[in-house]
């Protein structure tokens, strides 16, 4: 099990960083350099960025307003901000008004995504394979998003769990910092850039409202639904997604099941919902959903099928805590088929006391009390 408690150096590295925050002698601008500088003391990595973006009510898309690249090449950000950026399948998820971080290993099955467009066109070539990326939400803006990312090319290890849990302690501090500069008036300190994360329609299948518009990423399926929980759009990606259990992506069980969830959110006091896993046969699926706008018409529902990844982490889970088989099979069958503790004594031959013991016990080991801490613990949600 990796040790997550920090040396007393590092302690002291991290209050300088958190100083460092704080300082409000240093503009923005210097201070995303300062502050990458000294968080390099502490975790290793070949490049790194902070991102900004603002929605724009003019374009209805998030519009980049600056672009912080530390160790990129002139070529890299040109290449990245007018050509494959809207191939990056990580900025949808950061979109969020909650803290995120992930190391992208933990998201994604990474033979697959070496195979995507964005990958083999231009990720592995700037040395972007491995990453941790977090975002910074701001708390009295939900105009402006902002993203950090952490990269290391694939010669070098991966990231440590440590490295994201130091990430996951800076987030707040972080926001601090980008709301008082941002959202009192100061400027980003930084010339726009000429990119645009848009939502570009791509062989969207809809019901005749064509103003929203779905950039198509691979991996990440991406559908709008109205007011009246109808879906009015929604990318390739989702129609591969549904059409795997129905020819008809309206007929899909997994369509159905987004929309019960869109139907939850409309019913609700929330803005957003998720992430929460969609559970369809034998695939797994997390599901984001949140109003794009404050008109509340339209609802943005972000799905990713993590069935592979969700395995991984599963079996990880085993070996880093020493589970049982017969333990790992029954947390296996509750989390990743969603089987109630009725069917996997069934499934297993064995009772449903036995069953509340395995469990009792899988949560013990691992220091949660419930589910929702569990898929946490995965790094899922």
């Amino acid at each position: 099990m990796e040790n997550l408690l920090f040396t007393s150096d590092e302690v002291k590295i991290i209050g300088d960083i958190i100083k460092c925050i704080y300082d409000r002698d240093l503009p923005l601008c210097r201070f995303t350099e300062e502050f990458m500088r000294r968080l390099r003391t502490l975790i290793y990595f070949d490049k790194s960025d902070f991102m900004f973006f603002k929605y724009s009510k003019d374009t209805g898309k998030y519009e980049m307003e600056s672009f912080r690249p530390v160790n990129w090449s002139h070529d890299e950000i040109q290449n990245y901000i007018n050509t494959y950026m809207h191939n990056d399948d990580v900025l949808p998820i950061l979109a969020q008004p909650e803290y995120i971080a992930f190391r992208n290993s933990d998201l994604f099955s990474m033979q697959d995504r070496r195979e995507t467009y964005y990958f083999q066109e231009f990720a592995c070539d700037a040395s972007l394979e491995i990453s941790i990326d977090a975002n910074i939400p701001l708390r009295e803006s939900s105009d402006i998003i902002a993203i950090l990312g952490l990269f290391r090319s694939v010669e070098k290890v991966e990231f440590k769990k440590r490295d994201l849990e130091i990430i996951k302690l800076l987030q707040p501090y972080l926001s601090d910092r980008m709301t008082a500069d941002i959202c009192s008036g100061g400027c980003l300190g930084i010339s726009r850039c000429s990119g645009e994360l848009k939502c570009r329609e791509h062989g969207a299948e809809n019901n005749g409202e064509n103003n929203w518009e779905l950039n198509n990423i691979e991996s990440l399926g991406l559908c709008a639904y109205n007011s009246s929980a109808e879906l009015i759009s929604n990318n390739a990606s989702f129609s591969t997604f549904a059409r795997t259990y129905s020819p008809s992506v309206a007929d899909s069980q997994l369509t159905k099941e987004v929309t019960g969830c869109v139907r939850k959110l409309l019913n609700s006091d929330l803005c957003q919902m998720g992430p929460v896993p969609v559970h369809i046969e034998d695939d797994t699926y997390m599901l984001q959903l949140a109003y794009n706008d404050a008109s509340k018409n339209k609802i943005t529902a972000a799905l990713y099928y993590i069935s592979d990844v969700f395995t991984r982490r599963l079996t990880a889970l085993k070996d880093e805590y020493n589970l049982s088989n017969r333990e790992f099979e029954v947390i296996f069958l509750s989390l990743k088929r969603s089987l109630t503790n009725a069917e996997i004594a069934g499934e297993l031959y064995i009772s449903e006391a036995t069953v509340k013991r395995h469990l009792y016990t899988v949560y013990q080991k691992i220091g949660v009390s419930n589910q929702k801490q569990l898929f946490k613990e995965l790094q899922i949600i």
